[in-house]
């Protein structure tokens, strides 16, 4: 396996993200699809990927699709002009089409495709990096992900305003958000240094993996309050070192969170719910990290999720 680097731009300014692409892109990527046997595309709706599919089915080559909540029915018309006249014509062309979630597989029902999604989650290696946080005097409680409104981290401000207000936990919890700016850095800041809060640190910074991981390892609870989210792996990754999290029940993966600890998914989505959930969870105790990490391999462990896909390429072809 080779990396390279290629100067892209956007085709189209208005979705300057979706629409980047590059001459040599598109030539590489018929040099590739030639002399393949099998291919295996995450599809979304952005040039590359749908590129790539038609050339497969121009080639006539084995090909599955694996949509990871990219192409679920929206409801904006132009996105729905797309889906009828490429989206689900190249899907229904695929050999197998692979989604994350029975979640996104009842999504993408609406559809009416011709062949059965099949689910195939997302899968993490087990880091060779586990909890450190050994002291219980201070209870660590973090956000990271965007920031951005999609991700609720204004309802992970409240909850902690609210932990303040009802006293819980008073000087034994603290709340850090961690995350790259995605429009909505400069208002939290705000919001943040207006509330004041003890227990809420004001300072907010992007992490790289590794850093990422290492402040999981050190911390004791992962708050991710975003709706409908698919399949957020930074909950997986938090699950992989032994940290307790807390996900809302639109979450992709709560059913599967519910069967090993009820405590992990809020009864509701809004401040009170949460903020209910978490003084549970605190109130209950932790779970052992091996425990978790445990589950994490047996239901997310990357081997699991490779074996998977050898039976269906097998089974397919």
């Amino acid at each position: 396996m080779t990396a390279e680097t290629v100067k892209v731009r956007s085709l189209f300014k208005p979705l300057k993200i979706s629409s980047l692409f590059s001459i040599r892109i598109f030539t590489r990527l018929l040099a590739e699809i030639r002399r393949a046997e099998i291919i295996h595309i995450h599809l979304g709706r952005e040039i590359i990927p749908i590129v790539a599919t038609i050339l497969c089915v121009i080639q006539n080559k084995n090909f599955f699709l694996q949509t990871h909540g990219m192409c679920v029915p929206n409801s904006r018309f132009y996105i729905r002009l797309l889906d009828k006249f490429v989206m689900i014509p190249l899907m229904n062309k695929s050999q197998k089409l692979l989604v994350l979630t029975e979640l996104e597989k009842n999504q993408m029902a609406k559809f009416r495709l011709n062949t059965v999604p099949v689910i195939l989650p997302n899968g993490i290696k087990t880091p060779n990096i586990f909890r450190q946080k050994k002291s219980q005097e201070i209870i660590e409680i973090v956000f990271c992900s965007r920031i951005h409104s999609q991700k609720g981290v204004i309802k992970f401000v409240e909850v902690a305003e609210n932990f303040h207000k009802e006293k819980y936990y008073e000087n034994k919890v603290n709340f850090r958000i961690f995350g790259p700016d995605s429009g909505l850095l400069t208002s939290l800041k705000t919001l943040i240094n207006d509330l004041d809060l003890p227990n809420l640190e004001k300072g907010i910074r992007a992490l790289s993996q590794m850093e990422v991981m290492d402040m999981l390892s050190n911390s004791d609870i992962l708050i991710l309050p975003s709706s409908n989210d698919m399949y957020p792996m930074i909950v997986i990754e938090a699950l992989s070192v032994g940290a307790s999290v807390l996900v809302m029940p639109s979450c992709g993966f709560a059913s599967e969170l519910m069967r090993f600890e009820p405590k992990f998914v809020a009864p509701s989505e809004d401040v009170l719910g949460i903020s209910t959930a978490l003084k549970m969870l605190i109130d209950y105790g932790l779970r052992e990290s091996t425990e978790i990490i445990n589950f994490t391999k047996e239901c997310f462990g990357i081997n699991i999720v490779v074996n998977q896909l050898e039976l269906i390429y097998k089974k397919t072809l």
